[in-house]
């Protein structure tokens, strides 16, 4: 975030551009396009998931989560270990997944969410909501990769999704 803010209080980026990134921030993203770039390791789909549907979606759902990347994914996921262990019974799915193309197609699928393990935010983050607050969004955001790769090693996935810790480097430009 803070790449974006100065960029568009940059001297060096005409009024005309800034103004075209804040109409492209704006604007609202609607559809998304074919083709969009597969994701290299969806090679072959899983025939329950990502196929179109042919049927008539269901008129009533407990929860209906648009997007099928990896914030609706998890989302999809506690709530059905929530209701396996509540067992109730229900004639209509407890979750109904809406996607535009294939399951995982989007960013998700070409850049594994960008989970990092990274601290990069926290001072704009403690000047805003102070630091107690950047701390513990600091700590829940850490989280996030281990809490996916036991996921990955629970379900049996790590090989096949290819899960795993990297090293990686942000790199910051500037006078």
């Amino acid at each position: 975030m803070s790449v974006v803010l100065s960029l568009l209080t940059s001297a060096a980026v005409s009024p005309i551009e800034r103004q075209r990134a804040l109409d492209r921030i704006h604007s609202d993203p609607g559809i998304p396009s074919d083709p969009t770039t597969s994701s290299f390791w969806l090679q072959d789909p899983h025939p329950s998931f990502a196929q179109p549907s042919s049927k008539p979606l269901p008129t009533e759902a407990d929860v209906v989560i648009i997007g099928s990347g990896i914030t609706g994914a998890s989302i999809a996921r506690i709530l059905l270990q929530n209701r396996a262990k509540s067992s109730p019974a229900s004639s209509h799915p407890a979750v109904v997944m809406l996607e535009a193309r294939d399951i995982c197609s989007g960013a998700t699928g070409r850049n594994g969410g960008h989970i990092l393990e990274t601290a990069d935010d926290y001072a704009e983050i403690a000047d805003v909501f102070g630091e107690e607050s950047a701390r513990k969004l600091l700590r829940f955001c850490l989280a996030h990769l281990s809490e996916m790769l036991g996921v990955a090693e629970e379900l049996g996935l790590t090989e096949v999704t290819q899960a795993r810790k990297v090293q990686f480097l942000i790199a910051y430009f500037g006078e």
